[in-house]
């Protein structure tokens, strides 16, 4: 019977056998402590691509928005020009 018994450690008298136990619940915490990180980078570079993209786009946006503006414009005045053409014919017939 000990005096110091503790329920929550374990008692192994075999120090080979407790110490490969020891290292092998070290490297399972390790290990899951990495796939953590990598969990966390690729979160990462996965929000960051998608902020990137968004403002590729929005630039795209912006200038196909100008360009159709100044389409629009030349249509407008070209219209405008062609009505005025019509009309200084009709007049002169």
């Amino acid at each position: 019977f000990e005096e110091s018994f503790n329920p929550d450690k374990h008692y192994d008298p075999d120090k080979e056998r407790s110490d490969s136990a020891k290292l092998a619940k070290e490297f399972k915490r390790e290990k899951k402590g990495a796939l953590r990180e990598l969990r966390k980078d690729a979160n990462f570079v996965a929000r960051e691509q998608l902020r990137e993209k968004r403002e590729r786009d929005q630039a795209y946006e912006k200038k196909y928005r100008r360009l159709v503006a100044e389409i629009q414009g030349e249509e407008g005045r070209e219209s405008k020009e062609y009505d005025k053409v019509k009309r200084i014919r009709k007049g002169k017939n």
